[in-house]
């Protein structure tokens, strides 16, 4: 499968997963055909952007993607609400219980597909448009890190909750006002603890979110050992959002994308980067790019040499240094450089 922005998608291109609104009622099924109707209604419902299916795809079924979970549905309608409610400031421990419910839900379907998951970027409203796409698919993403780790069920759900609750204090009007933000984790961690009944990790993974292994972090400097694992898992994540974001705005050199992040391996847990390495995707298989060769080509897996750049098989060979369907270790490939995503190759 493929992710292709609302604005680029074509009629007559296959969905590859079921399309569900904020509600998480099913408006279309995997399969189905797009037509202009079904554009418009993507559109009115603020879906920007929608996995296809077609002949360039290869290996969909070993792929198992965030879009997939059947629970995903069931616990993007309580996520939203548990968000709204906290802006609001009017979340009562009720609403906290049931968030918590759909959450196990979903945890036990990571789970289940545990050998078949990896950590990949997925952008905003491809559910709907909404304030908490972005946090949930990152909780996600801390989710299967924390399984891949080996955490147990119980430790990943909680890895999960933090990652979903830790900036309460930056979405709530009423806790906004207390303190800087270098603040805000004692203040989310304070209101938590007062409000809410969560179990101690939780709460101390909230209040060191912002904890680095290297000591440099907030609100108390700790180091190493001193801060939790969750938070850790989490950090981690939102590092590789981060740097995924930058690099798709800006025109970004290999060595540019691994200086970043070897500058970043001082701040984390050793062994949860390894393992995050190891599972990451930095570019999703079947993706298309044209390269400053001019070629088009499609990411075949993962180089096992490199865990940010792929190997690539050559779709359309514009520049006759590669023949078509000759494959590429970009990691290796000197001066070969990624210059645009495409999204059809015809």
């Amino acid at each position: 499968m493929r992710l292709i922005p609302l604005d680029s998608l074509k009629v007559g291109s296959v969905l590859a997963t079921d399309i569900y609104n904020s509600a998480g009622t099913t408006m279309f099924t995997k399969g189905e055909k797009v037509t202009s109707k079904m554009l418009y209604q993507l559109k009115h419902n603020h879906i920007h952007n929608v996995y296809i299916t077609d002949k360039y795809c290869s290996g969909d079924r070993e792929l198992f993607f965030i879009s997939e979970l059947y629970n995903l549905s069931i616990v993007f309608p309580e996520i939203e609400k548990f968000a709204k409610l906290s802006i609001e400031g009017t979340v009562r421990p009720s609403n906290l219980h049931d968030l918590m419910a759909v959450s196990e839900q979903l945890i036990w379907e990571l789970f289940k597909y545990q050998n078949k998951l990896k950590i990949r970027y997925l952008p905003e409203k491809i559910l709907s448009d909404t304030l908490v796409e972005t946090t949930m698919n990152i909780a996600i993403n801390s989710a299967i890190l924390a399984i891949k780790v080996g955490m147990t069920r119980d430790e990943t759900l909680n890895v999960f909750i933090t990652a979903l609750i830790k900036d309460i204090a930056l979405m709530s009007p009423h806790l906004k006002g207390r303190g800087h933000y270098n603040a805000h984790p004692v203040v989310a961690y304070e209101y938590l603890k007062n409000n809410y009944e969560l179990p101690v990790s939780v709460l101390l993974a909230v209040l060191h979110h912002h904890e680095t292994c290297d000591g440099l972090g907030f609100p108390q400097g700790l180091l190493g050992n001193s801060i939790s694992p969750y938070s850790k898992i989490v950090q981690i994540v939102e590092m590789f959002y981060e740097l995924k974001v930058y690099y798709s705005k800006n025109a970004v050199l290999k060595f540019d994308v691994k200086e970043k992040l070897a500058s970043k391996h001082v701040k984390y847990h050793p062994i949860y980067m390894e393992v995050f390495l190891a599972n990451l995707e930095f570019f999703s298989t079947n993706v298309m790019f044209e390269l400053n060769t001019g070629d088009i080509v499609t990411v075949v897996k993962k180089d096992t040499k490199s865990a940010l750049f792929p190997r690539v098989k050559i779709l359309q060979n514009k520049s006759n240094i590669y023949k078509e369907g000759a494959l590429i270790d970009l990691d290796s490939a000197y001066g070969i450089e990624v210059v645009s995503e495409v999204y059809y190759a015809e």
